[in-house]
């Protein structure tokens, strides 16, 4: 069924001044629609044109997904208002990350640790802990 000009666009708007800042995830969610059909629409809410200002800004950064790769994804809200900085990149915290859960995959139930001893898995353990520290 073929929605009305802007009825999308009205939809949104309405949507985040009545349940506030909400992520792209979170509208497609509540709208029922699409990822693609609603980033389109955001993508020109978010930039003025020669006849409308811009009607949605971006108001900070959020980076909990369930099921998605972690990356700073925006919170938009209504309004004419200048978008927040995204943030930079928190190498050592990201490199933290990395090694705990190499850590977690490593010393968990392995194929190639089956045959291993009790004594002889508590040593690949600890190894394997001591070189991710390391």
């Amino acid at each position: 069924m073929k929605r009305a000009y802007g009825a999308t666009t009205e939809l949104i708007i309405t949507k985040l001044e009545d349940y506030g800042p909400m992520t792209r995830a979170e509208l497609c969610q509540t709208l029922g629609l699409s990822h693609d059909y609603v980033s389109a629409v955001i993508s020109r809410l978010v930039r003025p044109t020669l006849t409308m200002p811009k009607r949605v800004h971006i108001s900070g950064y959020v980076y909990d997904a369930d099921g998605l790769k972690r990356y700073p994804r925006a919170v938009f809200s209504v309004g004419d208002k200048p978008d927040a900085k995204r943030p930079r990149a928190d190498k050592l915290a990201n490199r933290r990350r990395y090694e705990q859960s190499k850590r977690t995959r490593l010393s968990g139930a392995s194929v190639f640790t089956w045959g291993l001893t009790r004594k002889e898995l508590q040593n690949h353990i600890k190894a394997v802990r001591q070189k991710a520290a390391a």
